[in-house]
């Protein structure tokens, strides 16, 4: 099977990988791909090394939409971290992590080298003491507090209204902070081995053979970290033969069941990846959502002394949609200047409609490969 599977399975994948970039202290622009794993450092991958970047060696980090963070001392005696632009003008505005961990928002003011957190429980006495010379805004009022909340909108908002307040003549914009998001998509096909349990009579206890297809399309997007979201479509045939372990009746009849589906899946996979090296694991799970397009299935009456009785009646179920759950593990293999191998093991669970004594449950194990360019 292995190696009929190794045949006949196949993945072509198109990935838009962007050219990110980070600049060194001493202005040096490196690119590769970027794995944003931790908010205190940034990993780089290059052709034949990943390397590893802290706050003081590198001054910004991004892709071809733009920035996505630079390093910034914060505190006039502090260190210097990784933070996110929000605003840029005579007064600009960051977004990031505090010393402790706690995601906080931090001011520029002119003249200064460096960045001033906004504490909650103060801001507004940070305002006051920081964001002078505006009349129209009065920090600490009802007004004041409903118009500008300790949120993304209020302070963008905020920090936009005092510039335009304070210096006009000057400019001050949003930063359209690049979201790091990576596309991928493709085709795919493999094969799959499952087993029915079927609540309606009769019911054949010996299973034969199980063997199905699939094949499909696919979209993967991802944010440089571990993590990305997985999106398929794929036509699969579902196929069990059963037969009875009794012995013949009277007439020697026999009866079999032949259960032969085709149906379009669509699985919604989380899928996490480890490691950095050429051989990468990782694991998915999701969702799943089946609609039946074809029922073959049928149950076979066979009689060898009175062949007039053979019969073939076609079953039909109560429902053609069915959902469920799908988790798998794999690995991919990644070699510079090749194209990127996958190997993958899924298991599916499928259940049709809501009644639990007419509907057929499914579990299957699915097997692909993955060839990406």
């Amino acid at each position: 099977m292995i190696i009929a599977l190794l045949a006949t399975s196949t993945t072509v994948l198109a990935q838009h990988n962007p050219q990110d970039y980070v600049v060194t202290t001493a202005g040096d622009t490196l690119r590769g791909n970027l794995l944003l794993t931790s908010k205190r450092t940034v990993k780089l991958r290059q052709a034949g090394s990943n390397r590893t970047f802290g706050p003081t060696e590198i001054s910004s980090f991004g892709d071809k939409e733009g920035v996505i963070g630079r390093s910034q001392i914060v505190s006039a005696h502090g260190k210097p971290q990784f933070v996110t632009p929000l605003v840029a003008g005579p007064v600009s505005l960051y977004s990031g992590v505090n010393a402790q961990g706690d995601k906080r928002f931090f001011l520029q003011v002119p003249d200064t080298a460096y960045l001033l957190e906004i504490p909650p429980q103060t801001a507004q006495l940070t305002f006051h003491r920081l964001l002078s010379g505006c009349s129209s805004i009065a920090f600490g009022t009802n007004q004041s507090i409903r118009r500008y909340p300790i949120k993304y909108q209020g302070l963008t908002k905020l920090v936009l209204d005092y510039n335009a307040c304070t210096k006009p003549e000057q400019p001050s914009r949003l930063v359209k902070s690049a979201v790091g998001l990576r596309m991928a998509y493709g085709i795919k096909a493999g094969m799959n081995t499952g087993d029915f349990s079927l609540s309606f009579e009769p019911n054949p206890e010996k299973q034969e053979q199980s063997v199905g297809y699939q094949g499909g399309i696919f979209l993967q997007l991802s944010n440089k970290t571990r993590t990305s979201l997985i999106l398929e479509a794929t036509y699969q045939t579902l196929q069990s033969m059963y037969r009875s372990t009794a012995l013949p009746d009277f007439y020697g009849n026999t009866r079999s069941l032949s259960v032969d589906y085709s149906q379009l899946q669509i699985p919604l996979l989380l899928r996490y990846t480890a490691g950095n090296g050429v051989i990468r694991p990782f694991v998915n799970g999701g969702f799943l959502y089946s609609k039946n397009l074809k029922n073959r299935s049928v149950e076979i009456n066979d009689s060898k002394t009175m062949p007039s009785n053979n019969t073939r009646r076609a079953i039909v179920t109560s429902q053609n949609a069915g959902y469920g759950l799908a988790a798998g593990v794999g690995a991919v293999i990644k070699r510079n200047s090749l194209p990127e191998l996958s190997l993958e093991v899924r298991y599916d669970r499928m259940r049709y409609g809501n009644y639990v004594y007419y509907t057929p449950q499914y579990t299957a194990l699915r097997f692909d490969i993955g060839l990406a360019f």
